[in-house]
């Protein structure tokens, strides 16, 4: 009785690192962690709706899409990340003290160059309190806009009811607000850039 040799098929090659493990909550301000949760969410709801996909154009067009989906899953979490940044900044004035004391200052009729500095660093701190509120609310939008395309996406896994095309550009178009409101962001930490 002779040996016979059975070759193996060579092993797959490992699956890629999962680009989404890159996402650290820790680093995100927890007023901002529900957007980046949902976002999250979004990219494992359609990596889902492609898994269910049968093979074929459509379901390797969606795939691709895929990557620019968790970019921008990346992108929100990139951006609120860089918004504890202007949580840090707004840590450190006294916004309390700040408005108080430019109160004060112009009702007890102070010397006018004493009103003009406290009402200078009042409008400064409005200004790093109200661009923090604008990098929130924006996000938020960003965010739902991340997840009306994913939506639409699941429109093509029951049936040719949009245009793929389209839906690539909302994600690019929510990935390019996103770049640009994270070089806003940028600007905001000064020299030196994102935090």
């Amino acid at each position: 009785m002779g040996l016979f040799r059975r070759d193996r098929a060579p092993d797959p090659p490992p699956a890629p690192p999962d680009p989404l493990s890159a996402v650290d909550r820790g680093a995100v301000p927890a007023r901002l962690l529900p957007v980046v949760d949902r976002a999250l969410s979004c990219a494992h709801r359609y990596r889902a709706l492609v898994a269910d996909r049968p093979p074929g154009p459509v379901r390797d067009r969606m795939a691709a899409l895929g990557h620019h989906v968790d970019a921008g899953v990346l992108a929100v979490h990139e951006t609120a990340r860089r918004a504890a940044r202007l949580d840090a900044v707004a840590g450190t004035l006294d916004v309390e003290r700040a408005t108080a004391a430019y109160k004060d200052a112009r009702r007890r009729d102070a010397d006018p160059d004493l009103v003009e500095v406290h009402r200078q660093r009042f409008e400064s701190v409005q200004r790093v309190l109200n661009a923090r509120d604008d990098v929130d609310g924006r996000l938020e939008v960003l965010e739902a806009r991340l997840e009306a395309a994913v939506a639409r996406a699941a429109e093509l896994s029951v049936g040719p009811g949009t245009d793929l095309g389209a839906v690539e550009a909302d994600v690019g178009a929510v990935a390019d607000e996103l770049a640009a409101l994270q070089a806003g962001l940028d600007e905001l930490s000064g020299p030196g850039g994102a935090a």
